[in-house]
């Protein structure tokens, strides 16, 4: 009663896995077992008894497991279900436990033959005559007279493995239960193959007869190579909650896509520590697949002076975080994630003089911390229209309603690293300059700076001058003025 299609599964999942204890083994699929040829390969465990301990003992639905000299012998002492006693004559085995002899028993019984001895001991002659030559040739190779040549297992290059399902599956996510039939067989696969799934597709056919798409399909990726079924489960179930199926799914198949060769696991003489939850690198891969791989991102840093291109965002389960992929540009001037523009979206343009500044930061930030890739040179000297020597000179601040002159001082010549704001404006804020003094919600007060920048001289090449400026109503400004144009804030 059981499914012909999933015994045969079974077998097969079983063959790969026998495929660790020797290179030998065939599928005997009327027989319904799996023959090892492990004369060359028993030493290596320790010999036979120890071997057939570990056999029974690796957790797999073994009914019966049966050593013999011959293949056929083997095979009919699995069919009777009885372990080979020492010194077990054959000559006592039933006919029907010989495979070749089964189209005769009629014929066999009526001459008085009840077992393999009384069909040997028949004119050979006569029973090629009256049987064929199969059958004579069955009951030597059974004696382990003549060699029996089968057709070895080899593992497929590719795991790919369909599935008929037992009946119509309208919601994707149910197709979670079948699909872990399909994890397992890959699990067996990838343990005899010594490696580990980067990604796998899962494919699944539908109803033709509706009017709708054949086919469809969704691919599983994995930072690293991985055997943890259970991890790759609970992501196909992440993947299969966001997909709707138009029709009734009749059919599944699961490929890899990409795999990985696994580097043993080194001993050590400390005990491992006891480690609770999720690996971190799981938990990014779960989150990225219940929120969508652009919603968890971690950064580069870019070998780039230019503050907006001193990193790059990518998904945080990336190839670069496994090892070896390339980075690519960040789009526009976004230092990080999307960021909040707040009170400095609204300060309007403006000119004064014909001077022009830009800003880019927010309001109310302190410290901040951030990470280059290389320094920058810090020039306090002037540039082409000596504006740099009384940005130095001068600063200034809000009250009255008007804007008041403050002490001359100098502001500290380049910034440390620890000043460069925590992010950027997608888009630069132009300022007003008043007297030599930049304006934004009032006069800015020349905290550091300057900290010269030229870059990109390969593209559109950048020529800056940034300074760290403090605003009453804001708080901490990065302001730059580009070179012969303006002075402007590019964060915080």
């Amino acid at each position: 009663s059981a499914d012909p299609q999933a015994l045969a599964d079974e077998l097969q999942a079983l063959g790969w896995w026998a495929l660790r204890f020797t290179p030998r083994v065939a599928l005997q699929e009327p027989a319904q077992a799996v023959l090892l040829e492990v004369s060359a390969s028993e030493r290596l465990f320790g010999g036979r008894r120890p071997l057939i301990i570990q056999l029974l003992g690796a957790g797999r639905p073994l009914a019966h497991v049966r050593v013999a000299r011959a293949p056929s012998a083997l095979l009919a002492l699995a069919r009777l279900q009885v372990a080979p006693a020492a010194g077990r004559d054959p000559d006592r085995l039933p006919l029907h436990t010989l495979a070749d002899a089964r189209p005769h028993l009629a014929t066999l019984e009526r001459i008085g033959c009840q077992c393999w001895g009384d069909l040997r001991a028949l004119p050979r002659g006569g029973v090629v005559r009256r049987f064929g030559a199969p059958l004579l040739d069955a009951l030597d190779r059974a004696y382990g007279l003549k060699p029996e040549v089968f057709p070895w297992l080899v593992l497929p290059e590719v795991f790919d493995m369909p599935l008929e399902l037992q009946a119509r599956v309208e919601a994707a996510p149910a197709l979670l239960f079948a699909a872990r039939r399909l994890l397992a067989q890959l699990r067996v696969w990838l343990q005899a193959r010594q490696r580990g799934v980067l990604a796998f597709e899962l494919r699944w056919q539908m109803d033709a007869r509706r009017d709708t798409a054949s086919e469809g399909a969704l691919v599983v990726r994995t930072a690293a190579a991985t055997l943890d079924m259970a991890h790759l489960q609970r992501l196909l179930a992440e993947n299969l909650e966001r997909v709707t199926l138009p029709a009734p799914v009749l059919y599944l198949r699961l490929r890899t896509v990409e795999t990985a060769a696994l580097s043993g696991a080194t001993t050590s003489l400390l005990p491992d520590e006891q480690r609770k939850g999720d690996d971190l690198l799981q938990l990014l891969e779960r989150l990225a697949a219940r929120l969508g791989p652009e919603q968890v991102l971690r950064s580069v840093a870019r070998a780039d002076h230019r503050p907006e291109h001193m990193q790059a965002w990518l998904p945080a389960t990336g190839g670069a975080m496994a090892g070896g992929a390339t980075t690519r540009p960040a789009a526009g001037r976004s230092a990080g994630p999307p960021t909040r523009t707040g009170a400095l979206a609204a300060a309007a343009s403006a000119s004064a003089g014909g001077r022009r500044g830009r800003a880019s930061g927010n309001e109310g930030r302190g410290d901040s911390n951030r990470n280059t890739i290389g320094d920058s040179d810090s020039d306090s000297d002037s540039d082409g229209n000596g504006n740099a020597e009384k940005a130095k000179a001068k600063t200034a601040t809000a009250g009255g309603g008007r804007t008041q002159r403050a002490p001359a001082r100098s502001a500290p010549s380049g910034l440390s690293d620890a000043l460069y704001p925590t992010w950027l404006l997608d888009t630069p804020l132009k300022l007003a300059v008043r007297r030599d003094c930049p304006l934004y919600q009032g006069p800015l007060t020349l905290l550091a700076g300057p900290q010269r920048i030229e870059a990109a001289w390969w593209g559109v090449m950048a020529l800056r001058d940034y300074f760290l400026a403090h605003s009453a109503q804001a708080g901490l400004l990065w302001i730059y003025r580009e070179r012969l144009t303006a002075r402007g804030i590019d964060g915080d």
